[in-house]
Order: C-alpha cells, then sequence, then structure tokens
C-alpha cells in the first residue's frame, strides 16, 4: 500500500479517535465546557473529511506538507491542551472518576496517532519515490 492511503487513514483514524475523546472528555470533565457536542463533533469531522479528501486527490509533496502542518498543529494543541496549560482538561488536575482513566487513554491515542502521522508524512517528503504515491 502507497503513503497515501496511510495518510488518509491516520487522519480518518485520528479523526474517530478526535470525536471519541471528546465524548468521553465532556463526561470525565464537565467543567471543560463541552455543553453541546454537536457543533464541535461536526466541525471535527469536517476538518477531517477536508484533510482526507485533499490528501486523496492532490500531489504527493503537497499532501506530505499538507500532513505534517495539520498533525503538528494537533500535537501542538494536544500537548497544551492536555499537558502543559492550566486548563480543565490538563491530565494531571483531572480529578478522579469514573471516565478518567479512559480520557487519559484517548489522549494517549491521539499523541500516538499524531505521532504515527508525522512519521508517515516525513517518509513521505524522505522518500525517493515520493511522486508515485
Amino acid at each position: 500500500m502507497n503513503l497515501r492511503f496511510w495518510g488518509v487513514l491516520i487522519v480518518g483514524l485520528h479523526g474517530g479517535a478526535a470525536i471519541w475523546h471528546l465524548v468521553v472528555t465532556a463526561r470525565a470533565v464537565p467543567s471543560a465546557g463541552v455543553m453541546s457536542l454537536t457543533l464541535p463533533i461536526t466541525l471535527i469531522a469536517l476538518v477531517h473529511a477536508a484533510v482526507m479528501f485533499i490528501a486523496w486527490l492532490t500531489a504527493p509533496r503537497i499532501v506530505a506538507w499538507i500532513l505534517s502542518a495539520f498533525f503538528i498543529a494537533m500535537l501542538i494543541f494536544d500537548l497544551y491542551e492536555h499537558f502543559l496549560g492550566a486548563v480543565p482538561t490538563n491530565i494531571f488536575h483531572v480529578a478522579p472518576g469514573e471516565w478518567v482513566g479512559l480520557f487519559r487513554v484517548s489522549v494517549f491515542a491521539l499523541l500516538a496517532l499524531e505521532l504515527v502521522g508525522i512519521a508517515v508524512a516525513s517518509r513521505w517528503l524522505t522518500s525517493p519515490h515520493a511522486a508515485e504515491s
């Protein structure tokens, strides 16, 4: 399978994980302000669908740069939101509860997918056969 397939697959998996994370966050951290999930889930789905669409149809080198930018932006956001920021969704400050374990798993799942996405995009950029992907 080519790198384009893997890039689109990872974006799709990240989108699903992001939606799952948002639902879990609403239950684990009620003070996070996630009152209605409809708009955030719709936006997550649309952004990921747009990136997948662009990744499938655009020239390989451009796709690699788009995926790199997308996953680096997501990684920076998640690192701040869940580890560095003084926000209710920082995993070190979430009060113990029934959903906290799943919340932490979802955070690390997102981080793992973002790192894999960056690795795939980097591989794509450094591959001598990237134009064929």
